[in-house]
């Protein structure tokens, strides 16, 4: 599974760069560019688009938008939105789908 040493490196919360397609789910790809986005939860475990949408039987929800039985999961609560670059493929700690970056492994 993929992890981040803790949320804080990141510099925004979800709330201020997550966007949904119009079917309500959140983005798979940047636009522009096409790149690759994936999400953080509160205990800084890596999430893939669909997982973070609440698909694949995840639980997942938006720090903006809270939980829907009110009580409120760090390992549910989406709180980052990145675009993996580079490096090794990240692994959904939901699904363990591959989330490719952008531009491979650097040489």
């Amino acid at each position: 599974m993929s992890k981040v040493d803790t949320v804080s490196e990141f510099s925004e919360p979800v709330s201020k760069t997550y966007a949904k397609t119009s079917e309500g789910k959140l983005v798979s790809y940047s636009w522009p560019g096409m790149y690759p986005v994936f999400y953080s939860t509160a205990d800084a475990e890596i999430m893939c688009p669909a997982c973070a949408s609440g698909e694949n039987g995840s639980e997942a929800y938006l720090d903006i938008e809270g939980p829907p039985d009110g009580i409120t999961d760090p390992q549910w609560e989406i709180v980052y939105a990145g675009i993996h670059w580079e490096g090794k493929p990240l692994t959904c700690s939901h699904c363990q789908c591959e989330i490719e970056s952008a531009y491979g492994e650097p040489e």
